[in-house]
Formats: structure tokens, sequence, C-alpha cells
């Protein structure tokens, strides 16, 4: 009968007939409208009996060095699986049992399973100890323990010693080449100064794996496939040196591999004869690169390209990326030096990152102290393009310089223009008296300018807000240049003076529905910040004038 929670319970007492068995379930109950129908539910068991244990053989050998493999079975006399937790576990006995290792099915707990083909396990038997002994006898005994019974078999082996394994000489000659080692699979262009040869070393061995010696010493040739850059010709390709050798008593292959001056990829092949056959080796891959330093690819970035500075200490980051020739960054350790028309720019090793990395990149501070840009012009700014005359008239704008040497000791320079700001913020334009529009329309465009003491744009990232302040029930808006709702932040593009950068026109529109009412006002603040200084300190302006409807 069902308990309250509607389960009915029972046991199955198991037999002594083994195999497959059915648990039935049956009630009456109601389907489909009709009652008094038969409900019944079948479930399959296995009942299993007691374990046995099945191997292929009673002995086994194993040889110096080497592993069997042994295929057992446990199941039951009706070669059905033994029902779950049984433990099974692997011994080792023996005069040499020391030196045996087992790997597989030597340690676990039968799970519950019907099917017939999961009875089958696997056992490893190997010599961990090759060329430390002189042979002898072994058994390995498989014991299961569990509900049904418990059950052990063992079988015997014999580890044989290498001098009890006769060897045709056959199998003593030169079979394989086998890479041992490279002290380098990145190599660099010839003459940067960084390393430019690797040193390959193989081993020749037989058909056993062992290093052939001296009396099978056999004759190697290397050979190069060299895959330039295919975009730059010209240059050297690299070396193998020797093309031909011998391997020395311990069955060893050396080669060396010179970098030339072309940048790519090469492989490294060993070939070795014997009798009619030929023996090779699988290729070695190195990759040639970090060539000198190139005009092209040579570029320095700053963190910013106008901030703070003049009257304001500040650090900024100044990056120099170098490549070569090939597109690739130039060899790690490269150095680069750094000078400035104003402050002061660190350069050299000494906790400064003048020297690049992986990546062909090195990173200094300019530090904005005297010399300030104070004097202009600098004999060697540009005297063309738009904005020459201007940065030639003001104060605050100077050039930073990084430069190394590239290929026969040639001079490699980039330079960048950046512009220190200096305080205060300067405004203007900003009306003194009331602007005046009519209700529902636009007051005339208002011109203001924002600049820095020197009248030179605002640092890079400052940001300029417009917010209004007026009573419920109106709507007031500013557009243009500048509009309320959005700030406006100077780019790295904003470094000369212009529309966009100093030079901004707003206007200011009533947005009530049918128009405010007359004498009705709103109150525009135009606020500046610019970015902080290093030390923390940083520039702002709040500006206000007042908008009517009349």
């Amino acid at each position: 009968f069902t308990d309250n929670n509607g389960i009915v319970s029972t046991t199955v007492t198991p037999s002594e007939n083994l195999g497959f068995r059915k648990i039935v379930a049956s009630t009456v109950g109601e389907s489909g409208g009709s009652v008094n129908v038969l409900l019944k539910k079948e479930l399959p068991i296995l009942m299993s009996g007691v374990p046995i244990i099945t191997v292929p053989a009673d002995t086994i050998n194993v040889f110096d060095g080497g592993e069997t493999t042994i295929n057992y079975k446990i199941a039951d006399a009706s070669n059905n699986p033994i029902s779950e937790g049984h433990i099974v576990s692997v011994a080792v006995s023996g005069s040499v049992g020391s030196e045996i290792g087992l790997r597989g099915d030597q340690s676990f707990v039968t799970r519950d399973i019907t099917d017939t083909s999961q009875t089958n396990y696997t056992l490893i038997i190997r010599d961990v100890a090759p060329l430390a002994g002189t042979g002898g006898t072994f058994a390995v005994t498989i014991t299961v323990d569990g509900t049904t019974g418990r059950y052990a078999k063992t079988f015997y082996g014999t580890l044989y010693s290498p001098n009890n394994i006769v060897v045709p000489p056959s199998a003593r000659e030169p079979a394989q080449i086998a890479f041992i080692s490279s002290t380098a699979t990145d190599l660099s262009v010839a003459g940067v100064g960084a390393l430019e040869n690797a040193l390959l070393t193989y081993e020749v061995r037989d058909s056993l794996g062992v290093p052939i010696d001296r009396n099978k010493r056999t004759v190697a040739t290397y050979s190069m496939q060299f895959f330039p850059n295919s975009f730059v010709g010209g240059g050297t390709a690299p070396k193998v040196i020797p093309t031909i050798d011998s391997t020395d008593d311990q069955g060893k292959l050396r080669v060396s591999v010179v970098s030339g001056t072309q940048s790519g990829n090469m492989q490294i092949v060993v070939r070795i004869q014997v009798g009619p056959n030929v023996i090779t080796s699988q290729p070695v891959k190195i990759t040639i690169h970090a060539g000198f330093p190139d005009q092209a690819h040579f570029t320095i970035t700053p963190g910013r390209r106008s901030f703070l500075g003049h009257n304001l200490f500040n650090e900024i980051p100044f990056t120099v990326t170098v490549g070569d020739t090939f597109s690739n960054p130039v060899a790690t350790g490269t150095a680069i030096y750094f000078h400035s028309q104003a402050g002061i720019i660190q350069t050299g090793s000494s906790n400064f990152g003048a020297y690049t990395n992986n990546s062909g990149r090195a990173t200094v501070n300019l530090l904005t102290v005297n010399p300030t840009p104070s004097a202009a012009p600098y004999s060697y700014l540009p005297t063309g393009g738009p904005y020459a005359a201007l940065i030639n008239s003001r104060p605050g704008y100077h050039w930073v310089y990084a430069q190394t040497q590239g290929r026969n000791g040639k001079n490699v320079i980039d330079s960048v223009l950046v512009l220190q700001c200096i305080s205060p913020i300067t405004p203007t334009g900003i009306p003194a008296a009331t602007v005046t529009l009519s209700p529902g329309g636009s007051s005339a465009d208002i011109p203001i300018t924002l600049k820095d003491g020197n009248g030179n744009p605002l640092p890079e990232g400052t940001v300029i807000t417009v917010s209004l302040t007026y009573d419920a029930g109106i709507a007031f808006s500013v557009s243009g240049g500048l509009s309320n709702g959005a700030s406006t932040t100077l780019s790295s593009g904003s470094l000369f003076p212009g529309a966009g950068t100093t030079d901004f026109t707003i206007r200011v529109n009533d947005l009530t529905s049918g128009g405010a009412p007359v004498n009705t006002s709103c109150t525009v603040t135009i606020t500046v910040t610019t970015p902080a200084t290093t030390g923390g300190t940083f520039l702002s302006r709040t500006m206000s004038f007042t908008a009517r409807v009349q």
C-alpha cells in the first residue's frame, strides 16, 4: 500500500538464480474514462554472482626497459558484470617486485552496470628501473572483494636483464634522427648587436632508440629552406655551418645557423643515408627578424599633444615605436635618445625606458621644468604650413625629438610638436549684458573664445560643460559649438587655435510650448576644467550670463 506521499517500498532478496530478472509493480486504476484498468510497470534488474577474474596467460615476460599489456576480465559465472561496490586492487611481489611498475586499471571500485562489454580492463606492467638490475621473477595478484564474495588471481612474470636480450646486428644500425635542442629559435638580422646564431643538436639512434656509438659513426648532410620577407628584397640569406658532418662518439650531430641581413623564416633538415635508404629528421623552424631601425618605421607619440606645463610641473609620457625595414620590431634593447626644446626629458637605461622592449617600444617622461617654451620663435620650427607663423609668434609650442641609428650608422629621427599650456583659463565674448530672444525663438549667435594664458588652445582632455537654470514650466537650450546636456572634450587634434578648439559660436533657444512669457529668463553657466597635472593641479573656471525673453 502507498504511504502518505504515494510511495510504495519493497525489498528484493537475491536468489541463486543469476542473470537478468524483472520486478513488476501493478495496481488497478482509471485510464481514459474506464475504471478497473490494470496499471503495470516493469523494472529490469541483474542478479550477479561471485566475481571471477580471467587473464589471458599465467606467465608473462618483461624485457629491460620495456612493458607488457595485460587485458583481464572481471565477471560472474554467467559472464555478467558483478554488482557495484566491489573493491579491485593489484599488487606486485617477488625478487624484482620493486623494479615493476603498474599503469591502467589497478585500483578502482566497480560501478552499477549491466553492459557485459564493460567487464574488460587493462593493466600495463613495465620495468621502471632500466639498466639497473640483473633480472628475476615477480608475481602479480589481482583481488576483487565485495558483497558477493572475494576472489584473487595471481599470474607470474620474468624480468629479463639487458644481458638476456639478444639484439640482431641490424637493429643497431642508424634508424632515426632525433632533435635534441636549439640554443635559440629567434635570431636577429646580422649587425644589429643582438643574437645572430643558434646551435642545433641532434642525435642519431638505432631502431631500439639507443644512440649509436663510434662503431656506427655516420655522415649527415644539412639542408636549409629560407622563406624571406615577401615585400622587401635584397640582403643576404642565413647560412648553415657546416653543411656536412659526422656523428661523434655519442651519436650527436651539431650544426650552427648564422643569420644574414634578410628577415624571414627558415627550416633545417638533417639527412643520413644507410644503404639504399635515406633517413630524414623533422624540420626545425627558426625565425630571423629584428633588423636595423628604419626611418619609415620610426614613430614618436606623446601621451598628450597639449598639456599643462610651462609654469606648472607635469610629467608627460612619450613613446617611440621602432620597426625595421621588414616591418618587424627591432631587437629588444635598441637604444633610443630623446631630447626636447623645453623642459627635461629622460633618456638612457638607469630607471628609464629609453631602450626598446620586445614590441619595439620605448617610453620616457618629459618633465615640464626649465627651460620653459617662453620665447619664440625657435630656429628650426617649420617655415611652411598654415600654422607656421602662428606658432612662431607666441610661446608655448616646442618640439620633442627621438633618434637612433640605422644601417651603416644612418641617423633615424622623428619629432612631434607639442603645446605646453599656461594658466589662467582666459575666456572672451561671454556676454556682460543680458542676451534677449523672442518667445519661442533663438538669440543671435554669441561668439566666445576659451584660451590659455598665452592665447593658445587649452590642454587636450579639457572638458567644457554648459548648464541652464530656469523656472518650472518653461524650457531653454543652448546649441551651436557648445550645447547643454552633453560635455565637449578637446581632442588631440585641438593643438591649434580655431573653430571647435578655441572659438565657439552658441545661441540660446526658447523651447517652451507656445513660447515662454515675456520677462522670463534663464541663466547659462559654462564650466571649463582641464586635466590634472602629475602633482594633482588642474585649472577650472566657471562663467555665467543671462538670457531673457522679451
